[in-house]
Order: structure tokens, then C-alpha cells, then sequence
């Protein structure tokens, strides 16, 4: 996407809708976060129409704030503010699978993936539709092969997510939500929810592994080595 000045030059351009990352030295002492983390904070002054699309995450913390707040009231007002919890916490985990699936599939690059035959059977099935779609990918390189496939799994996997979405709202409407158990277990709704949202999160993991070639590949060594020292930090904040 390309941007245009104010985007580049100003800390909001209202045009798009867009701002830049601020250090703490452009905000007051009181905004600091703490005394060591030096940037990548927000603007103070955003606009009302950016706050509200970024307000997403915000809802689901008022709703958990608001179960450990109000749950105390009484059994049966505890039962309701769980359910908002629960659907809270769900839809801001589904929140940070999807920017990672669409960052990962939608924006998959291969070097070099588009030769000149690719281009060149690719325009003649748009244009005319002289060839059927299983008869074009055989004519098309490899690495454009991958390329597609990975635009393919994207569109799946945003259904999915939006199935288990659907389902993390529906779910928590059930007057049963707390009672229900699969027949001979202690397994509920609650424990198939947050399975399936932890599943989810692993199946594309290992799907973008192997299609950047493994864990040989430089790129996916180069990045596992972030995730895991970002874990790694992120631990010794819990037990400190």
C-alpha cells in the first residue's frame, strides 16, 4: 500500500485513517507504560473513528474486568458475567489468530515464484477462459503452485475461524452452558471450546512451517528463534 504524505510525515493522517509509533521522550511521564520500554507507543490525540476500530480489544477486557468485578453479586449473576468472560476471551484469542493467519498466508511471497509461462497462462484463463482451472496449474512452475495453495488455505482457514467464532457466541446462550457434560465425562462445552481455539492455532503454525521448506529453511529457523526467546521473556515475567 502506498502512502501518502501525511502518512509518512505526520504522527495521524486523518485521510487514511493511519499513525505512527511514538517514543516515550514525545509523551509525558505519565503515559510511560514503565521507565523501560522505550517506544511503539500510541498517539495521545487519535481520533474518535480510530479509537473505535481499535476498541475491539478494549470490549473484551471490559467484560472480563467486569465478571471479576460484578460475579461476586450472586451464583446466578456470577453464571451470566462468566458467560461474557468466556466469550470475551475467545473472540480477542480468534482476534490474534486472525492478523497472524492473514499476515502469514495472504502475504506468503516465494522468490522468483512468477516466470514468464505463469504470467502468460494466467492472463489467457482470466481473459478468455480457455483453460479449465486444474489444466492451468499444471502448466504454472512450482513455486507458483505453493503461492496458490497458500491463497487457497487462507480463504479456509478464515472460514474456520469464523465457524468457531459462531459457535464461541452461540455456546455461551445455552441455559446448560455449566451443567452439560459429554455422556461418562467431566468434559463440558468450556473445555471443546478452548480445545478447538488451541488446535486451531497449531494446525496453521505447522502448515506455514512447511510452506516455507521446514525447519531447515532459513527464514522459519530465523523466526523461530524470535518466538521462542519472546516466549522465553514473556515466562520470566509470569514467575517474577
Amino acid at each position: 500500500m502506498v502512502r501518502c504524505v501525511r502518512c509518512r510525515s505526520c504522527t495521524i493522517c486523518k485521510d487514511h485513517d493511519r499513525y505512527r509509533l511514538l517514543s516515550r521522550d514525545c509523551l509525558r511521564p505519565t503515559m510511560w507504560i514503565n521507565q523501560y520500554v522505550l517506544g511503539y507507543y500510541r498517539p495521545t490525540r487519535m481520533t474518535t473513528k480510530l479509537c473505535a476500530k481499535r476498541s475491539d480489544g478494549s470490549i473484551c477486557m471490559l467484560l472480563s474486568a467486569s465478571y471479576h468485578t460484578f460475579g461476586c453479586a450472586s451464583e446466578r449473576r456470577r453464571e451470566q458475567w462468566l458467560k461474557m468472560d468466556v466469550f470475551g476471551i475467545s473472540a480477542g484469542l480468534l482476534g490474534m489468530y486472525l492478523s497472524g493467519i492473514y499476515t502469514a498466508f495472504f502475504c506468503f511471497k516465494v522468490n522468483n515464484a512468477l516466470t514468464s509461462s505463469d504470467y502468460y497462462i494466467t492472463i489467457i484463463f482470466s481473459l478468455y477462459c480457455l483453460l479449465p482451472p486444474f489444466l492451468a496449474v499444471v502448466f504454472l512452475s512450482k513455486n507458483f503452485q505453493i503461492y496458490l495453495l497458500a491463497q487457497e488455505c487462507l480463504e479456509s482457514y478464515l472460514y474456520f475461524l469464523l465457524s468457531i467464532f459462531l459457535i464461541t457466541a452461540y455456546v455461551p446462550t445455552r441455559k446448560d452452558f455449566f451443567v452439560r457434560k459429554i455422556i461418562g465425562t467431566r468434559i463440558g462445552y468450556l473445555h471443546i471450546i478452548y480445545t478447538s481455539i488451541i488446535a486451531f492455532g497449531i494446525c496453521p503454525t505447522i502448515h506455514w512451517i512447511f510452506l516455507h521448506g521446514g525447519l531447515s529453511s532459513a527464514h522459519v529457523a530465523v523466526s523461530s528463534v524470535l518466538y521462542l526467546s519472546l516466549f522465553v521473556i514473556l515466562l520470566q515475567f509470569i514467575y517474577l
